[in-house]
């Protein structure tokens, strides 16, 4: 019998949410309900930031025994899990990508939220600003209606922050593409790069690709800087070593 283990985490939230979740064959079981049940939320977020390993973990789960988990669970702790932990529930492979999409929706809400009061209390901060703005290109890039429609598929509050959104339902397409950035593209620029996608989405179908397909617009890294990027890197020479 495959065994069961119990992820609690908890960010910010008032209630903590167990979800049923195997971990990957030998893994160590990550958390325990019991022990972050009993700490309110600051308490919860120190533990969590103690031990960033239990993310990690999280990360390296097997996508298809979570699938299977997430399915088992009914629609009202379903819900809950994504009210109460939405950056974990919205990265979480094997989760359905409606499910993930609207977890990383809350979750962006209330980072572009904090950081909109940080900024108020520390105006000078650069960094935060800059955070700010990459966190509101993405939001206006998965606004409004849009055909495809656009779905945040994943969001990585780091500082910059990355995402990707995918045009089209990864849910049921047949053809997925991805559309990754070199060098000088971050998610302040969002909303150029999925138009590219989007560009591409278009022009598949006036070459005969399937209806239900789709193209992710993915800036997962931190790309190179271009002045990080020596001037030999461009040459024909350079080119052929590669």
């Amino acid at each position: 019998m495959r065994r069961r283990v119990i992820v609690a985490v908890a960010l910010g939230a008032v209630a903590v949410v167990g979800l049923l979740i195997a971990p990957a064959a030998g893994a160590a079981p990550i958390t325990t309900f019991d022990v972050l049940k009993a700490m309110n939320d600051e308490q919860q977020e120190a533990y969590l930031a103690k031990h960033p390993e239990l993310v990690i973990q999280l990360a390296n789960t097997d996508p298809d025994a979570v699938h299977a988990e997430w399915d088992d669970l009914d629609a009202e702790t379903r819900t809950d899990a994504i009210e109460t932990l939405p950056e974990v529930v919205g990265n979480l492979d094997g989760v359905d990508y409606k499910d993930r999409e609207k977890a990383n929706r809350r979750a962006l809400k209330q980072a572009i939220a904090t950081e909109k009061r940080d900024l108020e209390r520390h105006p000078e901060d650069a960094t935060a600003t800059r955070v700010l703005t990459a966190l509101t290109a993405i939001q206006k890039t998965v606004g409004g209606k849009r055909k495809p429609a656009r779905h945040l598929i994943s969001l990585s509050l780091d500082r910059p922050p990355l995402a990707a959104v995918a045009l089209g339902n990864l849910d049921t397409a047949s053809d997925i593409t991805f559309v990754v950035p070199g060098m000088g593209t971050y998610t302040d620029d969002m909303q150029l790069w999925t138009q590219s996608a989007q560009n591409l989405f278009d022009e598949q179908g006036t070459v005969g690709a399937p209806t239900r397909r789709a193209v992710v617009s993915w800036i997962g890294y931190v790309t190179p800087r271009p002045e990080w990027m020596r001037p030999s890197a461009t040459t024909r020479r350079a080119a052929r070593r590669c």
